[in-house]
């Protein structure tokens, strides 16, 4: 309420073209004037929108992440369809 403290929210990595912008990874923090970090208020990681139950890489996002993307889409797609590859 004085003005001397800001609370701020960053992006944190790693970043993903498969997920939004909103469902990367966050920190929330209280920040002094001068830049400093006095307390961090919350944490989250990125979120892919998967599972973590039931296999797939990591859970975390990163490699392990875009790999359980590629195996859902790849076990999604029907035997009869044609892949498109000579």
């Amino acid at each position: 309420p004085d003005g001397q403290y800001l609370r701020v929210t960053r992006m944190m990595k790693p970043f993903s073209y498969i997920v939004p912008m909103g469902n990367f990874g966050t920190v929330e923090e209280i920040w002094d004037l001068d830049g400093n970090v006095l307390h961090e208020i919350q944490k989250r990681e990125l979120r892919t929108g998967l599972s973590n139950q039931g296999g797939g890489g990591g859970g975390r996002g990163g490699a392990g992440g875009a790999q359980a993307v590629v195996a859902a889409m790849t076990s999604a797609r029907s035997p009869g369809v044609p892949t498109g590859r000579g």
